[in-house]
């Protein structure tokens, strides 16, 4: 995947239980700290299975969108480009536009430790994040609530892998619905 270097330095983390792995940059740990734009591959081994991954580290483009500050719907600003104008949308300015991140980290470092979507305000919204089995792990109703990888807000905690997504809001008779997958790992 693609990493911009807006807050360096980037962490790149490809941890398996009981893999071996080959950086590029000559490192043989699970994750590595890159500085410097490029084009980093690993190369991991569990048993006698080896995968291959590369993640792109370019310069940050944007200003970063922070999943703690929800956009105002007075002001609503598209989260992939924020220096765009004002996006076109119904008489009161609100679109329905939702960034939802792929990936997060919840191990306790401050960096992408809840999954959240970030978006304006809306008269329903309904996150729902469920396991490979079906089973709902997470439910919100608020836009502005986070997951931190627990289960059903328990004191349980899931284990690493993809979850499935399904999000659906409206507004003033607008309807934005999607899924999608999450990678949870820490």
């Amino acid at each position: 995947s693609d990493l911009e270097l807006c807050e360096a330095p980037v962490v790149i983390d490809t941890f398996a239980n009981g893999a071996t792995y080959s950086w590029s940059s000559g490192h043989i740990s699970s994750s590595i700290e890159v500085s410097e734009p490029g084009t980093f591959t690993v190369i991991r081994t569990v048993g006698v299975c080896t995968q291959e991954a590369s993640a792109e580290v370019i310069e940050c483009t944007d200003t970063p969108v922070d999943p703690e500050d929800p956009i105002d719907p007075e002001d609503p600003v598209d989260p992939i480009d924020p220096d765009s104008s004002v996006i076109d949308g119904p008489s009161d300015g609100l679109e329905l536009m939702f960034f939802i991140p792929n990936a997060f980290t919840p191990d306790g470092d401050g960096s992408n430790d809840v999954f959240g979507v970030v978006g304006p305000q809306t008269d329903t919204f309904l996150l729902q994040i469920f396991n490979r089995w079906g089973e709902m792990v997470y439910e919100s109703m608020q836009v502005d609530q986070r997951w931190t990888g627990n289960h059903q807000m328990g004191e349980y905690f899931v284990p690493d892998g993809v979850y499935v997504y399904r999000l659906t809001a409206t507004h003033q008779q607008q309807t934005f619905e999607t899924k999608g997958h999450v990678l949870l790992t820490r």
